[in-house]
């Protein structure tokens, strides 16, 4: 009895304050920190549509952009990524000009059906052919032909070179090279191709470049493995006991299986490449004896100025073989020219025979 009337008159006096409490919840939200919220937001309904234009944005703007890049805009892609001259010299068009007409007559095609647009390539570093987008489609393909295919007789490669290549950059090395030593010469002689291996290499990037593999294998592939990895990922960010839906386990999951779509479209993509340059090189070096020739003399002073211009370089070993293979390459520049050595031989038993048939 004695203590309430106390309390009471603390109460009036102001000597007891009471102050309003705060519920637990709102503590607890006051403290959460970033990987809860993240954590929030990538189980709620925006979070889920986050992942789903993740996933899908990655399946679809790489063959999207591709496929137009190489596709309608291809005439204008080409030469903004590519240092190429459309003046092509008169005598060179005849020679490309002859052999697109015997592929028209070999594959049994109408103009309109095998589009293709020949350029000189003005990068002295790049000395083989560089393509995109393939004949078979409507936009047609761009093939840049080596800078040197420009060159009839060494007196205008010497002159070239020596006034326009100072400096040469292959394989991430400036070469310094005097045109006028017995070095530089032989490195010229090997600019300087016959009529047969212009032929032959004029055909041969037909056939490398032809039908719609060409121009969409890459797209597509890149498409399927993304689409793989984007279920994987999904499933083991989702499903997963140890992931469990976190913000944590999308990131990480994420990369990792891009990784390795991104290593299975290039090692898929590489395997293409390869059997498309067998393919043609079988097709141009059996077109005729002088196409097939005309391939050893191509591939063989490639491997010949490679072995030169290994002197040159600091890491010559490292980067080109004894032979002159260019290593890590995709496809083998030995391979290439044993190959057109197998086809000369057949060729050789072939003219024995048939100089045999004549009465």
């Amino acid at each position: 009895m004695f203590r309430c009337p106390m309390l009471l008159s603390s109460l009036k006096g102001g000597a007891i304050k009471i102050t309003k409490s705060t519920p637990v919840r709102n503590i607890n939200q006051s403290k959460k920190t970033f990987k809860d919220k993240a954590n929030e937001f990538i189980a709620s309904p925006n979070g889920k549509r986050f992942k789903i234009l993740v996933l899908a944005g990655t399946m679809v703007v790489y063959p999207i952009g591709a496929l137009l890049t190489n596709g309608p805009l291809i005439k204008i892609s080409f030469p903004f990524r590519y240092n190429v001259s459309y003046d092509v010299p008169n005598t060179l068009k005849e020679l490309i000009e002859g052999e697109y007409q015997n592929f028209l007559i070999k594959e049994g095609r109408a103009k309109k059906d095998a589009n293709v647009t020949f350029s000189i390539n003005k990068d002295e570093s790049i000395h083989d052919s560089i393509a995109k987008s393939s004949l078979s489609i409507r936009f047609g393909a761009q093939i840049a032909l080596p800078f040197y295919v420009i060159f009839n007789t060494i007196e205008e490669a010497t002159e070239y070179c020596t006034k326009n290549v100072k400096t040469m950059n292959f394989l991430g090395e400036k070469l310094n090279i005097d045109w006028g030593s017995e070095k530089g010469q032989e490195i010229i002689k090997t600019f300087v191709l016959s009529d047969k291996a212009k032929k032959f290499l004029i055909t041969r990037d037909m056939y490398a470049n032809d039908g719609y593999e060409a121009y969409g294998n890459r797209s597509l592939s890149w498409a399927t493995w993304t689409a793989f990895s984007g279920v994987f990922t999904y499933v083991f960010h989702q499903r997963s006991k140890i992931c469990n839906g976190t913000a944590l386990s999308f990131v990480v999951a994420y990369p990792l299986f891009l990784i390795c779509a991104w290593f299975s479209n290039n090692q898929w993509h590489e395997l293409y490449r390869y059997v498309q340059d067998i393919h043609a090189d079988k097709e141009s070096s059996h077109l005729t004896f002088d196409h097939c020739e005309g391939g050893k003399e191509y591939y063989y002073k490639m491997l010949k100025r490679n072995r030169i211009l290994r002197e040159f370089m600091k890491d010559g070993l490292q980067k080109i073989s004894a032979a002159g293979d260019i290593r890590k390459t995709r496809t083998s520049i030995v391979t290439r020219y044993d190959f057109m050595k197998d086809v000369s031989k057949d060729d050789e038993e072939m003219k024995v025979a048939a100089s045999g048939d004549t009465w």
